[in-house]
Formats: C-alpha cells, sequence, structure tokens
C-alpha cells in the first residue's frame, strides 16, 4: 500500500485500475469516486453521504448497501459488466 503518492502517480494508479471499490461510513463528499471516474476506472460504492452526490449517473458505477454479502455481488456484477452504469 502506498501513501503520500504525487498526483500524477495517483492518477496512474487509477488509470491502471480495473475498478475502484469505496466503502466509506459518514463520507460527506467523497473525493475517491469523483477522482476515479475522472480516469474512466468504474466505481462501486454503498450508497451513503456523499457518494449519492458525487456519482454521476451515466458512468460506469453501481451503488450497494455495505452489508459483505452484497457488497461483494455489486463488485461481482460491475467486473462482470463494465458499462454498467448508475440508475
Amino acid at each position: 500500500m502506498e501513501g503520500n503518492v504525487t498526483e500524477e502517480k495517483l492518477r496512474s494508479l487509477y488509470n491502471q485500475a480495473m475498478i475502484t471499490v469505496y466503502s466509506p461510513i459518514r463520507e460527506p463528499f467523497g473525493l475517491v469516486p469523483i477522482e476515479s471516474m475522472a480516469c474512466g476506472t468504474p466505481v462501486v460504492s454503498v450508497r451513503e453521504g456523499g457518494t449519492q452526490e458525487t456519482i454521476l449517473r451515466g458512468k460506469p458505477a453501481c451503488w450497494s448497501s455495505a452489508r459483505p454479502a452484497q457488497f461483494a455481488q455489486a463488485i461481482q456484477r460491475l467486473w462482470a459488466d463494465r458499462e454498467m452504469v448508475v440508475e
């Protein structure tokens, strides 16, 4: 795991990722999904707080319950169909 990476390195990591998995608790904004989508990387996130506003419709992404089994299913669905979009 890396910490304190440069913006260039962060962009590179998002571009290399197949999916960004984001499960915040009481996150009021949600910068991670925005950064991920800006790099074209699909996002799986819990439907809580700021992610309801920062995950854009029409982008490969899906929301899920924070329950582990449902969250895992959401990851599997997006992995299988990367064209999946937020409804």
